[in-house]
């Protein structure tokens, strides 16, 4: 950005400063490459206890606490429930 403003203004620049400035397009693919990857990784490293072989330890830990759950939630046990009816004289 200091570079560029010192090309308006008609500064003399250095042959340093004139390669920064000629390779700033490509440097900046770069950066946007390395971004990509970043939120590549991010999202897969989120997502690795779904794509990871669990353990023989994980596994028992899992189950135990799968376990813990069931035994928390009261069992629902079906209710019969009866109605009476009530009697017509039919007689009359």
């Amino acid at each position: 950005m200091e570079l560029e403003s010192k090309i308006k203004k008609g500064e003399e620049l250095k042959d340093s400063q004139k390669d920064a400035i000629a390779k700033k397009q490509e440097v900046q693919e770069l950066i946007d490459d390395n971004d990509r990857i970043l939120s590549i990784y991010l999202e897969a490293y989120s997502k690795r206890e779904e794509n990871e072989p669990t353990s023989p330890l994980k596994q028992e830990k899992k189950e135990k606490e799968e376990e813990d759950k069931e035994k928390e939630l009261p069992k629902e046990e079906p209710v019969e429930v009866k109605e009476e009816v009530p009697k017509v004289n039919t007689e009359e």
